[in-house]
């Protein structure tokens, strides 16, 4: 099931993204659920299942949208976030990392149907990890992976908020996520690009506010990795 937020004070707007979403869905004939609110604080507010788009106004009373986004970058309540709004010249400043796209106040059609595909089809790659973790087998998303950090022969999966000792080192982890969006940024370090907010030198900063050494020895190559990872998501999202 796909869920779509919409958040906007103005109910037209609201009804506008709705109806678009809904004949989507319907022509598609997949499952979805569409969630409203009416401001940036109902909108962080949300406690439900993850939304896998949500469409964001920029200026509504109380917090408004721009400062949405950046308190979502630390959450994993959304996956993508397309800012709908008549106020064109703040383009730049809804850029960010979990940002798919920018549309002019009313929307058309054709661009929400766009971004639904792009964020189903990034869910798509929604890869779920079978762990050892103590003397019980669970199941860990990716994307709410942040890092790998090694610890002897076991390595700790650290999440928002938490982290769990699993089994296997660093080195086996790297190995089964070969064809995942993950990095090995140093010895100690295993990556999700999906989670970088910034790329320095020698050091990589996450969306959950942590900030990790990159070794020498893995730098051009992490660099590298990253940077065509950026490019292969900018493109699609064109």
């Amino acid at each position: 099931m796909i869920i779509i937020g919409i958040c906007d004070d103005e109910l037209r707007s609201r009804e506008h993204l709705k109806r678009i979403c809904q004949a989507y869905f319907m022509n598609e004939k997949s499952e979805y659920r569409i969630e409203e609110f009416i401001s940036g604080e109902e909108a962080l507010a949300y406690d439900g299942d993850k939304m896998h788009l949500l469409f964001l106004d920029i200026e509504m009373p109380g917090i408004d949208g721009i400062q949405v986004m950046h308190s979502l970058e630390k959450s994993n309540k959304v996956w993508r976030v397309v800012f709908v709004s008549s106020h064109q010249n703040m383009v730049f400043e809804t850029l960010g990392v979990k940002t798919l796209g920018f549309g002019v106040k009313p929307v058309r059609a054709e661009q929400v149907e766009k971004w639904i595909r792009i964020a189903e089809k990034e869910n798509e790659g929604d890869i779920v990890l079978e762990c050892i973790i103590g003397q019980n087998k669970v199941f860990k998303r990716i994307d709410e992976i942040y890092y790998w950090q090694a610890e002897g022969n076991y390595t700790y999966l650290v999440e928002q908020g938490k982290k769990s000792l699993a089994n296997q080192n660093l080195k086996a982890w790297q190995k089964r996520l070969t064809e995942m969006s993950v990095v090995r940024v140093h010895k100690s370090y295993l990556v999700n690009m999906n989670h970088v907010k910034y790329w320095g030198t020698e050091q990589v900063c996450l969306t959950n506010g942590a900030k990790l050494a990159v070794g020498r020895l893995y730098q051009k190559e992490a660099r590298e990795k990253y940077y065509d990872y950026v490019q292969r998501m900018a493109l699609g999202r064109v």
